[in-house]
């Protein structure tokens, strides 16, 4: 099982590339993973000076096989897949990244989609305007929605230009517009067979995550063949 990271900005496309993505026999790619801050939090106990303490000395050096383990354990109650792009913004940062570095002694290739900042909270905007009817409004204002972004756009940022060589990288327009050639990139980069992706019929369950999220237009799926940029 071979493990990327996929962190893009909101708003950016992500839904559209996890559904074609998932269309591939061999590639499973959750819409959102909590994965990442499971495995940090196990990562980190071992150094833990309490934990530490009443580690038995034969497993003191086993971290690193332990956590494998967990990677393996948790994907395998998901898919039995080759490939699985782990989808969560805080792929990008510095920590995660030395983490998956020292577990597997190779850097790990991120999917990014890049958006304009201000074309983010315009299309926000939009969708804000229709109305939250979902369960959990957790993001249900703009300030709040840019509180959010922040946090994610600045750690993004900076960390792009600090370790330009493990990011797939992607312009929003070029994801809209050249959608095709975008999935052929992302294939040369992970070392992916090729493929031919269904882009008229694009699936995933937008009902489910939009009720999570908290609006039940915020994920709406277009097709793809003709995916341009609307705002």
């Amino acid at each position: 099982m071979i493990i990327s990271g996929y962190s893009s900005t909101p708003r950016s496309g992500s839904t559209l590339l996890t559904a074609l993505l998932n269309q591939r026999p061999d590639v499973y790619m959750p819409f959102l993973s909590p994965f990442i801050e499971l495995l940090w939090r196990n990562y980190k106990l071992w150094n833990e000076p309490e934990y530490n303490k009443i580690v038995p000395l034969e497993i003191k050096n086993a971290r690193n096989n332990y956590c494998l383990e967990i990677v393996n354990s948790f994907f395998k109650q998901c898919t039995d897949k080759k490939y699985v792009i782990d989808k969560n913004w805080a792929w990008i940062t510095i920590e995660n990244r030395n983490i998956y570095e020292d577990l597997y002694n190779k850097k790990i290739p991120i999917i990014y989609i890049h958006r304009n900042y201000d074309d983010i909270i315009e299309s926000y905007k939009r969708v804000l305007k229709q109305g939250f009817k979902g369960e959990i409004a957790h993001i249900d204002n703009v300030d709040h929605f840019i509180n959010h972004l922040n946090k994610v756009y600045v750690n993004q940022q900076y960390y792009i230009e600090n370790n330009p060589d493990n990011i797939v990288y992607i312009e929003y327009n070029d994801w809209c517009n050249k959608t095709k050639e975008m999935l052929k990139y992302i294939e040369v980069e992970l070392d992916l067979e090729p493929y031919s992706y269904d882009l008229k019929n694009p699936t995933i369950n937008t009902e489910y995550i939009d009720k999570l999220m908290g609006n039940d237009k915020l994920h709406v799926l277009r097709d793809a063949s003709v995916y341009k940029k609307r705002y």
